[in-house]
């Protein structure tokens, strides 16, 4: 689960009432700026490793997931959302991956795979800024004319 504020000292502020025993859940529905969790007591849903750095950060996904169920983390966390407050609200290890979440590990993997290709000497650039630069004016030529 999380808390969203646009700044980081209303997330502060907001992090401090939780430590000091506040509901986190009712926090989040009263004060976070993200619409589709606030309605929900900031719950984002189920989530396997790999996933909240693409959605969030990096830090955003080590941070959650270096918690322990029920634990919330001691410091907010800076997204393009905002600043975050996160809270492990529970775990599974066990529990199956949801198709749209392995569809995007498999993207994520695929994608470090690319680079670690590209970056090898393995990858060999057959078209050169010039022939593409020729394709692209080709089918430029061939295109209907825009109305």
């Amino acid at each position: 689960s999380h808390i969203v504020t646009d700044t980081e000292e209303a997330a502060q502020s907001i992090l401090a009432r939780v430590q000091a025993g506040e509901d986190f859940a009712t926090l989040a529905t009263e004060l976070s700026s993200d619409p589709a969790t606030a309605q929900n007591g900031g719950d984002l849903g189920w989530y396997p490793p790999g996933v909240l750095t693409e959605e969030f950060s990096q830090e955003f996904e080590a941070a959650a997931f270096g918690l322990q169920k029920g634990q919330v983390y001691t410091t907010t966390i800076q997204s393009y959302f905002g600043f975050h407050i996160i809270k492990m609200t529970d775990s599974d290890p066990n529990r199956p991956i949801e198709a749209d979440k392995l569809t995007q590990l498999q993207n994520v993997a695929l994608d470090n795979w690319l680079a670690v290709q590209i970056k090898s000497q393995a990858v060999e650039r057959l078209i050169d800024s010039d022939k593409q630069f020729w394709v692209q004016t080709q089918v430029a030529k061939q295109s209907p004319p825009k109305k």
